[in-house]
């Protein structure tokens, strides 16, 4: 069945293959569009050319065929189908098929493109058929390469089942240009060449290598004596040497040396010319007319002559007169030939005017009532303006005491000229006392003056002092005493209250020391040290400075290491005994230590041995044990597995052997 499908197929795509042009359907004059696209715009000879080939369609379609028309210039390497244009097609059944095949018929290739399915495909999406590419052959022409669609309407399908489709094709149009390369070097001849001048010579560059594709440009060093156009051709203008260099368009550059000559066939006279104070005379000589070149005398510029100063002009001051400042005129000579101006060393002056000076204003102001001003030498007035006020100042001035008025003088001057501008006589009251404190017995004293003033402050008092006052005990509540004015006898404020004394112990409650350390324990009441009678521990009474330290700030009591280290392991109590009959009591804790071989002193970070001494080790004995047990276990597992595959073998051959 399956050899069936394939024959089936492959007459189909026989059928197709005789037309190098056919769109088939089933829907007259719908449109059928192919598009050519190339992956570049421009090659080079031996480039590869590769072309993507799309369709889209609208109605439907059952089944295309059409071929390429491939120029003379491309040669065939091969093509790429989409597999995914006969699945988007529909044409997956037995016997259909969308593909690409290269076929020769009667000598002449065929590029087809075709497909066929029996269920019409009605989609409009542009479908990628695939690629095929070319080689540009190594003699192809430099011209616009175009691949189409072989255009035969006599080879276009048309039968009773199909109708055609309107095709438009998109082509694809390249272009094949010389490949560029580079000069690595260029020379010119001539290299030297000797002409007269108004006579050419042609210059040849020539490129490395002889197929470079560069493109040149010529220049000459010196057009004053020779030039060249752009195809180097070189002519003479003036007599002298001249380099003439030739560049590629990479970079490279050759020369050539041209010599211009001339022979002077013909000359002209100039006249002798005197020089002036603004020209340059000559003597007498000839030039050529063909090559301007001097052949006799010199056209050398003579030095110019001097200026024809005549009579000296006087200078004419400058001047301030009748409220006017008036400009000046230098002294100078005038050249009667070129009408320069020059001072009495002959030296040029482009400005004879003297400028006016600006006015002075000289001297102090001088004011009326409204204004003041300066006046310059000729006479005007400057820096005329009304007085300024500035700020009144005291003169005059009798000072007020704190029980007697004052007076002074308000003066306002102008700011700028001085002038006096008003003058006000001023009352300045008494000033009254100021200053100090009135208590319940003293007025206050003015700090200005030094006299009592103003009345007695029934409230304030200065002079206190504490009566009644009584401390707490264990029995009896105290008070903080009632506050009296020494000076007038007043109670001021009445005391309160003080609640029963309890003593307390503020730091060191369930301390804890590590037997065999060096560490101590301090604990803190609050009762007076003075008060102080006994410190005991559990039942017995410590001994001052020797199992322990006391010291005042309340009561701070220090048991040493030294006792602490007689103690057992286990909870104790301390107490402190006062005098009247109170006591305040702590629970602490000596500690079992952990490592009894090494005891570190948290003060000084030391270690000291107890029991014996310990020798540091290089590695973990531990380790060498697991290291041991390892080595064991491998070998059994070792073992096992031999015993494993031997049996293995066994079974095998036994097998075999039945």
């Amino acid at each position: 069945m399956t050899k069936k499908i394939i024959t089936t197929f492959l007459c189909i795509i026989l059928i197709f293959s005789l037309f190098p042009i056919g769109i088939i359907s089933n829907a007259a004059s719908d449109d059928f569009t192919i598009s050519i696209t190339a992956d570049n715009t421009v090659y080079n000879r031996g480039d590869t050319i590769t072309y993507t080939v799309k369709i889209k369609q609208t109605g439907t379609l059952t089944a295309y065929g059409f071929n390429l028309n491939v120029p003379d210039s491309l040669t065939y390497i091969g093509n790429t189908t989409n597999s995914g244009a006969r699945s988007k097609l529909g044409f997956t059944g037995q016997g259909e098929d969308s593909g690409i095949s290269v076929q020769e018929v009667n000598g002449t290739k065929y590029y087809l493109f075709s497909g066929f399915g029996a269920n019409p495909y009605k989609g409009n999406d542009e479908i990628t058929l695939g690629t095929i590419q070319f080689k540009v052959k190594d003699n192809a022409p430099y011209e616009n390469v175009m691949l189409d669609v072989l255009h035969d309407d006599d080879l276009a399908a048309n039968n009773e089942d199909y109708g055609d489709k309107t095709i438009s094709i998109k082509k694809s149009t390249v272009s094949v240009e010389k490949k560029k390369v580079s000069a690595t070097g260029v020379t010119v001849s001539p290299a030297n060449k000797s002409i007269v001048v108004g006579k050419t010579v042609q210059l040849t560059a020539t490129l490395v290598p002889s197929d470079s594709t560069d493109s040149l440009s010529w220049k000459s060093e010196k057009e004053s004596v020779a030039k060249v156009d752009k195809n180097g051709l070189v002519t003479g203008v003036g007599i002298g040497n001249a380099k003439i260099v030739v560049t590629t368009t990479s970079g490279k550059t050759a020369e050539a040396n041209i010599t211009i000559t001339c022979n002077h066939p013909k000359t002209t006279k100039h006249e002798a010319i005197a020089s002036t104070c603004t020209t340059h005379g000559h003597s007498e000589y000839y030039t050529c007319d063909v090559c301007g070149a001097v052949t006799s005398g010199t056209n050398k510029e003579l030095p110019l002559a001097d200026h024809n100063y005549g009579e000296w002009h006087e200078e004419v001051p400058a001047k301030h007169e009748n409220k006017k400042s008036l400009p000046g005129t230098k002294g100078y000579y005038k050249c009667s030939v070129c009408g320069q101006y020059f001072d009495k060393n002959h030296n040029k002056i482009t400005d004879l005017t003297i400028p006016a000076e600006e006015h002075k204003a000289e001297g102090d102001y001088k004011f009326d009532t409204e204004k003041h001003w300066k006046e310059c030498a000729c006479g005007i007035l400057m820096q005329e303006e009304a007085h300024k006020p500035a700020e009144a100042v005291k003169e005059n001035e009798i000072p007020a005491t704190c029980t007697k008025d004052g007076s002074h003088d308000d003066v306002v001057y102008c700011s700028v000229c001085g002038y006096e501008i008003s003058r006000t006589k001023v009352t300045d009251k008494a000033l009254g006392h100021t200053g100090g404190t009135a208590t319940c017995s003293k007025k206050a004293v003015c700090t200005r003056c030094g006299e009592e003033y103003g009345e007695l402050d029934s409230n304030n008092h200065t002079n206190i002092e504490i009566k009644n006052a009584k401390e707490s005990t264990l029995t009896e509540e105290g008070y903080t005493g009632d506050k009296y004015c020494k000076d007038c006898g007043k109670l001021v404020e009445k005391g309160t209250k003080i609640d029963k004394f309890v003593y307390e112990m503020l730091d060191g409650i369930n301390g804890e020391h590590t037997e065999k350390t060096t560490d101590s324990l301090t604990f803190k009441s609050n009762g007076k040290l003075e008060n102080l009678v006994s410190v005991f521990v559990d039942e017995t009474k410590l001994t001052e400075n020797v199992d322990y330290t006391a010291e005042s700030g309340s009561t701070i009591i220090t048991l040493n290491s030294g006792y602490l280290n007689k103690l057992a392991v286990g909870d104790h109590t301390l107490t402190m005994n006062y005098n009247d009959g109170g006591k305040v009591s702590t629970n602490f804790k000596i500690a079992e230590i952990k490592n009894e071989n090494t005891i570190t002193n948290k003060n000084t970070n030391e270690v000291t041995t107890n029991k014996k001494s310990v020798t540091p080790k290089t590695s973990d004995e531990s380790n060498m044990t697991l290291w041991v047990i390892g080595t064991v276990l491998s070998g059994i597992c070792l073992l096992g597995i031999v015993k494993w595959n031997t049996s293995k073998r066994v079974r095998r051959t036994s097998k075999h052997s039945k």
